[in-house]
């Protein structure tokens, strides 16, 4: 037997109670309503605290972009039904940020320290928007499970409402509102509970409950409908619009070649699709960006894919880094650009965050040092197979082979300085490139 939409809602509501005060106990700030929290953050400026400005600022900050991503997931399609399947991605991301949260607070014990204690605040809070902006793509008036307020709004109109003609569904509506005010009123009741008694119990309440509402609607809606959001063949640029046969295409490719490339439309799809490479990277993120971009999702044929990286290597940065940001601007304009460098970083950052605190603390152990030296391993094959695709268009240019055989002469056995060789590499392949010889 599954839960319905309201009787999923009720759960999220539980789950958002426990979580406004386990924050507000244990970290001094509200990460799920923030209008109290505006309201600690404005105490805090006029007493000129800077400890807590800083909490409830970054509590703020880490709603409202947990609920820019919950948006950006749960409003890249239409769907049809009680339960859009994009509703449930959405919770399934807050349930991933839920388990950073969960293994940060059982690392850093009952007294963090201010990094932890700020690490703690952002994963909460943006766990809490995305779930706000996941409910809010429901369409279900007057309900928030983290908005109290509005809920709390609608059900007095209603119940004013009530006086007067009946209406179909107002009593049932009713009865919902009711139902989210005092679910997230009882979650609040256990999570002070459990906090107040330092119950390490608490802070999986809230992963459970999201968890189990995933589960559930995977189970119960599998097979809901959806609309996909309708495709145009341009999108506005820089300098006039961008079609997906303009973008990253080698000069004299074949139009057979040209059309395997399939740019992102959307921002939403271009920001899940970085995310989605941050999220699995291991072992460095190249393997994982040609997969996504080449593989998987058909952003850029193997050539394109060559090219964009060995011109992001000359560029200081990380070059997936510069990759997003050369990409997301050349297919969706400055916006693009922020996107895709905000979804390649996201969840990396939480995840060295996380894992710093778990190696600090067990580092010495010999299971640990065992399970690092896995990792370096299948991090250095993982670079290794990417290397040999890289490789395939290359080996197929003789030009190329030539230039890159004389780079590695050069630098590694002739050791001459990198900062000369590159220079005298970009030349070169410029003048191969525009006598159609790379």
């Amino acid at each position: 037997m599954t839960l319905g939409r309201d009787g999923m809602l009720l759960v999220l509501a539980w789950a958002a109670g426990i979580m406004d005060a386990v924050a507000y106990l244990g970290l001094g700030v509200f990460t799920t309503m923030m209008t109290g929290n505006t309201a600690l953050l404005a105490f805090a400026i006029a007493r000129g605290e800077l400890a807590p400005i800083v909490r409830a600022g970054l509590a703020l900050a880490a709603f409202s972009a947990g609920a820019a991503i919950g948006a950006l997931i749960a409003g890249r399609r239409r769907s049809r039904g009680e339960w859009p399947s994009v509703v449930t991605e959405a919770l399934a991301c807050e349930g991933i940020l839920l388990g950073v949260l969960t293994i940060v607070w059982h690392v850093a014990g009952p007294a963090p320290t201010t990094g932890v204690t700020g690490l703690l605040v952002l994963s909460s809070g943006l766990a809490m928007g995305v779930q706000a902006a996941a409910v809010r793509f429901l369409g279900v008036p007057g309900v928030s499970t983290t908005y109290i307020t509005s809920t709390l709004t609608t059900l007095s109109a209603e119940l004013v409402g009530w006086t007067r003609p009946v209406e179909q569904g107002r009593a049932q509506r009713i009865r919902l509102l009711a139902a989210v005010f005092i679910t997230y009123g009882l979650g609040a009741l256990v999570g002070g509970v459990l906090q107040s008694r330092a119950s390490m119990l608490v802070i999986w309440l809230p992963l459970i409950s999201v968890v189990a509402v995933v589960v559930n609607a995977l189970v119960r809606y599998r097979h809901e409908p959806f609309e996909p959001e309708p495709r145009g063949d341009a999108r506005s640029g820089v300098g006039g619009s961008v079609t997906p046969a303009m973008t990253l295409t080698p000069v004299g490719q074949n139009d057979s070649t040209r059309r395997l490339s399939t740019p992102p439309h959307t921002l939403a799809e271009l920001f899940l699709g970085f995310l989605s490479i941050g999220a699995r990277s291991f072992g460095g993120v190249l393997p994982s960006a040609h997969y996504v971009m080449v593989e998987q999702r058909h952003w850029l044929t193997p050539e394109e894919f060559t090219e964009t990286i060995g011109l992001c290597q000359v560029l200081p940065g990380p070059n997936v880094g510069n990759a997003a940001i050369l990409l997301g601007k050349r297919w969706l304009g400055l916006r693009g650009a922020v996107v895709a460098f905000l979804g390649l970083f996201a969840l990396p950052y939480l995840w060295v965050l996380a894992l710093a605190l778990l190696y600090t603390r067990w580092a010495v152990r010999p299971l640990v040092s065992a399970i690092v030296t896995g990792v370096g391993a299948a991090g250095a094959g993982l670079f290794m197979a990417t290397a040999v695709k890289l490789g395939r268009p290359i080996a197929r240019k003789p030009a190329a082979v030539v230039l890159m055989a004389g780079c590695f002469v050069a630098v590694a056995i002739g050791r001459v300085p990198l900062l000369v060789v590159m220079p005298i590499a970009v030349i070169v392949g410029l003048y191969c490139s525009r006598r159609r010889m790379l």
